[in-house]
């Protein structure tokens, strides 16, 4: 029922918890048990692994064990020996538990520290925004075609030479070439409301390079930054898509 929480029914305690029912020992016994009791009474108790040591502390379970039956001289050292065990891994086990947080958070608190140190060093104030950032000085005074962008993600299907923009299963949009479709759908993940789409395709085409190949650099050396500080293929790959995600950009569409 959990980490450690046992469901026990009568009918199993009465099947697998087999207890000795001192009930039906003898007289001598019971004495025996209750003087040696008694003795452990008048001092402190220590760890297992002392009071294994200690002559009442056998006097007392010699005297349980004779009550059921069992010789102690057979089977109380080799009790004694698997308790110790047991104890033993339990102790390391919780050592390991210990040592295995405080690794992880050595390491967790490793990995933002580098986290944040590549972005001050390649982004201190941010990554490109697009288009306004990656236009030319002519695009950006041309004419520009406004189109409305819906809250639902848009989706780009190209085929041969004719593109369109999906919301859904339903037509958003025919473009008039793919990068045009690029360049809406970059204008919306980009957190755009209206997509400005420059009038002169060798814009929108040029414009549409110059982003994804500063994507494709940008990638590239975040993660050699963050391959150099933790030397781990598998966390520099997470902290450049984290870096990805924080600032919202896409994956390059034509990957």
């Amino acid at each position: 029922m959990g980490d450690g929480a046992l469901e026990l029914t009568v009918e199993d305690a009465r099947d697998y918890l087999l207890v000795p029912d001192l009930r039906e020992a003898t007289a001598a016994h019971k004495k025996a048990i209750t003087t040696a009791f008694e003795k452990l009474c008048k001092r402190e108790i220590g760890n297992v692994f002392d009071e294994v040591k200690q002559k009442d502390r056998q006097a007392l379970d010699s005297a349980i064990l004779f009550a059921i039956g069992l010789d102690p001289k057979k089977y109380l050292k080799p009790i004694y020996e698997a308790l110790c065990e047991l104890v033993r891994e339990r102790i390391s086990l919780g050592e390991q538990r210990s040592k295995t947080r405080k690794t992880k958070s050595r390491k967790n608190k490793a990995e933002n520290e580098s986290f944040e140190e590549v972005l001050d060093e390649h982004l201190p104030s941010g990554p490109k925004r697009f288009p306004d950032d990656l236009l030319s000085v002519e695009a950006s005074k041309g004419e520009m075609i406004e189109v409305t962008l819906p809250e639902a993600p848009l989706r780009l299907d190209i085929v041969m030479t004719h593109a369109a923009l999906y919301e859904g299963s339903k037509t958003f949009r025919d473009v008039r070439f793919p990068a045009e479709g690029k360049f809406i759908l970059y204008c919306q993940q980009a957190g755009q409301s209206v997509a400005r789409v420059p009038t002169k395709t060798v814009e929108v085409t040029r414009t549409i390079a110059n982003y994804e190949n500063y994507l494709r650099d940008l990638r590239k050396t975040l993660y050699d930054s963050y391959y150099r500080r933790t030397l781990d293929v598998a966390v520099a790959e997470r902290l450049t898509q984290a870096a990805f995600d924080r600032f919202k950009l896409p994956k390059v569409l034509s990957e």
